[in-house]
């Protein structure tokens, strides 16, 4: 499921792993059903948020990269196991690499090229920050 513009378009330096950095919205994918087998586009769905503004102390992160790990086949499963089950309609979790795009932070710089591995879900997320 494509996060970027769709497919077709020319990439630009505004696409970060495929994500354009540029829309004004954040985006995250939603379960929309429960897989039977092997996951399918249709169990999922693709949701446009309001792109969150960082406070005094905050910053913003753009989402360069997101890991798929097998957990989330428990949590896309309505029995019982290690894992709570996700509700339907709830946001698919996963770890991400980001990049900051803006800081109101004093330890972290806009543009930072440190690997952030944060517990992020949309496209933007402002994380509690913990340099």
């Amino acid at each position: 499921m494509a996060l970027g513009k769709p497919a077709g378009t020319s990439r630009s330096h505004h696409l970060c792993g495929g994500i354009d950095m540029t829309l004004a919205v954040a985006r995250h994918i939603v379960l929309a059903a429960r897989p039977q087998g092997t996951p399918h586009v249709t169990d999922f769905r693709l949701e446009d948020t309001a792109l969150p503004t960082p406070a005094a102390g905050q910053l913003l992160l753009g989402m360069q990269y997101l890991s798929l790990d097998p957990y989330m086949r428990l949590l896309m499963e309505d029995r019982p196991s290690d894992a709570t089950p996700l509700p339907l309609g709830a946001v698919m979790p996963g770890d991400a690499v980001a990049q900051v795009l803006t800081s109101h932070h004093p330890a972290w710089l806009m543009l930072d090229s440190r690997v952030v591995d944060v517990r992020m879900v949309y496209t933007h997320h402002i994380p509690c920050p913990n340099p």
